[in-house]
């Protein structure tokens, strides 16, 4: 399983603050689609999502506010990944995650506190002709 991150540009220009910036170019150029919606899925502590996978719509992962576990399946060979997705500038952890297409994928909020995951998609979410369930072991 190729799984593959794009980088997120951190800004520190000020002392009180930052900025960070996600190239929708370069995240559609390696989903190799448009980039048609932008969710924010925002889950309590301990709470996963997911469970599933597309046959057509990809996605990409970006930890808003929090850090998250992402686990990944290849349903045909059984492969799996897991990742760790921390939304804090500077973390070796802070990119975005490129989920492909047939690829099954849960993800798991490890903060001690409501955290937000972005997901950059090629198409809307929770359509029933593309939300096939998938059941991940979260271990």
């Amino acid at each position: 399983m190729d799984i593959q991150t794009v980088k997120i540009v951190v800004n520190r220009k000020h002392n009180d603050r930052y900025l960070t910036t996600v190239s929708l170019t370069e995240i559609a150029a390696v989903l190799q689609e448009p980039l048609t919606v932008l969710y924010t899925n925002v889950m309590e502590p301990g709470a996963v999502a997911g469970h599933h996978l597309h046959h057509h719509k990809r996605e990409a992962f970006q930890a808003a506010f929090g850090m998250f576990e992402v686990f990944l399946e290849d349903p045909v060979t059984k492969e799996r990944q897991i990742f760790l997705l921390d939304a804090t500038p500077g973390s070796p952890r802070h990119h975005c995650l490129i989920v492909p297409a047939g690829i099954a994928h849960a993800v798991r909020n490890l903060s001690l506190h409501t955290a937000g995951l972005n997901v950059f998609a090629t198409d809307e979410p929770r359509k029933p002709e593309d939300d096939f369930p998938y059941r991940i072991a979260l271990d």
